[in-house]
């Protein structure tokens, strides 16, 4: 053929991830970390082309992850894309929330091997407990008193106003809590972590 009679034929490309649930809130995969079905993640044109999604940049289409924690979109032509996640209330990240993604003809960008368009949530969590007066200095609560009689008066009841420390990792996080009237503490709006 001559040159002006030559056709060029691009392929369809793909882009695939994974969403995880961040157990251990560091932004990347862990052993500990679990595959999440059901999660809602969008495909937008890149229309500047900056790799970010802005109020400009058009939906492709949405999708949600499988029963394996897998999205896929297909059959796109060569361009620029932006993949976002969506947050529900309740869930944080430490690692991206979107992806600029430049698809050539016939690619397949994203796999398992990689993170490069995986995501990881975590919700926070709490601790508490009680402190108590440990009568018969056994190391834990009786249900029935020190000396284990239904009704006896010398029940080991919960301690009001002492304050309890919180540590990570063994280090201080800066947080306390008082105890109520009855013994009871907790720590809210905790990260995933060793406490």
């Amino acid at each position: 053929l001559a040159m002006a009679d030559r056709i060029l034929v691009m392929s369809k490309g793909k882009i695939t991830g994974e969403k995880y649930i961040d157990n251990d809130a560091n932004g990347c995969y862990s052993s500990c970390d679990v595959l999440k079905a059901g999660w809602s993640v969008s495909l937008y044109n890149d229309v500047n082309g900056d790799g970010k999604y802005d109020g400009g940049d058009t939906l492709v289409t949405t999708t949600t992850t499988n029963a394996y924690g897998t999205y896929t979109f297909d059959a796109l032509d060569p361009g620029k894309y932006v993949v976002v996640e969506s947050t529900p209330a309740g869930w944080y990240t430490k690692a991206n929330s979107e992806y600029g993604v430049t698809i050539e003809s016939g690619e397949t960008y994203g796999d398992s091997s990689d993170e490069k368009t995986d995501f990881f949530n975590y919700q926070l969590g709490c601790l508490s407990g009680y402190k108590y007066y440990d009568k018969n200095h056994d190391g834990c609560r009786d249900k029935n008193g020190a000396d284990n009689v239904l009704g006896t008066k010398d029940n080991e009841v919960g301690l009001a106003g002492w304050t309890i420390q919180l540590f990570k990792d063994g280090v201080f996080t800066g947080k306390t809590a008082v105890t109520d009237a009855n013994g009871f503490y907790k720590f809210t709006g905790l990260e995933p972590g060793n406490y």
